[in-house]
């Protein structure tokens, strides 16, 4: 709230200013844009603001804010990753994940935060993904039936074969379902794209179809 580019005790003067006294605020802080405080997201620096202004702090106290929880399961596979529990403002994500028996990430859950309980939590994306072996195949968005969102194609990897080297130096071409016709398996189109490898297997081109 005071421009100096960090998030610390230094803006509650200037955030009370902007609340209180928005005029005030514009004329002591010409360069700063007051809608800075807007930390709920409703378009408007006001009271409503004040808690998430308070947990904003919290998550850079002293500096070096406590500012993600990372969760793991029994196999060792990331299944969580979540603000710390009590410094969450709106806006702020959760991502899940979820795995097969192979140990293959086959959901991810995207949950925005938006209001001043930990629990309040909305989901904003799911999507799962196939695979053929260890290769991914399809990411399909699981809030709209399934749809398909992109479509990955394989050649052979460096060991002649589609999966001998995990795909290494194989990937062919990334079809991306968004731009009309290229993951529903009508080919290629403009917003596709082109994988070129060395002969190690590293991507050296990434070219758009168009």
């Amino acid at each position: 709230m005071n421009c100096d580019g960090q998030i610390n005790l230094g803006d509650v003067n200037a955030f009370v200013l902007a609340v209180s006294n928005p005029a005030g605020y514009a004329a002591a802080y010409p360069n700063c844009n007051i809608l800075n405080g807007d930390i709920n997201g409703d378009g408007l620096v006001d009271y409503g603001d004040v808690n998430a202004f308070v947990a904003l702090l919290g998550h850079t106290a002293g500096g070096v804010g406590l500012r993600a929880e990372y969760l793991w399961d029994a196999e060792n596979r990331l299944i969580q990753v979540q603000p710390a529990n009590g410094t969450q403002v709106y806006g702020d994500k959760a991502v899940k994940f979820w795995y097969d028996y192979l140990g293959r990430c086959v959901q991810k859950e995207v949950q925005t935060w938006t209001a001043g309980s930990p629990d309040d939590y909305v989901v904003t994306e799911r999507r799962k993904f196939m695979y053929h072996g260890w290769l991914p195949i399809l990411e399909l968005d699981a809030m709209n039936s399934n749809a398909v969102l992109r479509a990955y194609t394989w050649g052979l990897d460096l060991s002649g074969t589609l999966d001998g080297l995990a795909g290494v130096g194989g990937l062919l071409a990334v079809h991306q379902a968004q731009t009309g016709g290229g993951a529903g398996g009508g080919g290629l189109d403009a917003g596709d794209y082109l994988y070129f490898h060395d002969t190690s297997g590293n991507v050296g081109q990434l070219v758009a179809w168009a």
